[in-house]
């Protein structure tokens, strides 16, 4: 079996997810109509964010901070504090959403 990385693997589920028969069975799992994906690692650089917002929706820094991780997982169901919790240049170390929530854009799990 190939070993597939954690950028590979976000690129695959992107893939499936937007497959008609496997729409139906993510959706409960969906906000903003996508599964939620996170990039961790102790090597995540600024300057990966372009490449890293493709597939992931936010990232997390090594060693992780369990009070950051409960912000960002709470942020999902509530758009206000996921925008919040948006990428601020300089504050990288923090990890956080590529993007936030528009109005445009359901906040929602579906």
């Amino acid at each position: 079996m190939p070993i597939m990385d954690g950028k590979t693997a976000a690129k695959e589920i992107r893939k499936l997810e937007s497959k008609p028969d496997h729409q139906q069975s993510t959706n409960s799992l969906r906000v903003d109509n996508r599964i939620p994906i996170f990039a961790v690692s102790a090597s995540l650089y600024e300057s990966d964010r372009g490449g890293l917002s493709e597939d992931f929706d936010g990232w997390l820094l090594k060693p992780l901070d369990f009070g950051r991780v409960r912000d960002l997982f709470q942020a999902l169901q509530d758009p206000v504090k996921r925008n919040k919790e948006v990428y601020v240049q300089g504050q990288w170390e923090r990890g956080g959403y590529f993007y936030g929530t528009s109005p445009s854009r359901s906040s929602r799990l579906y």
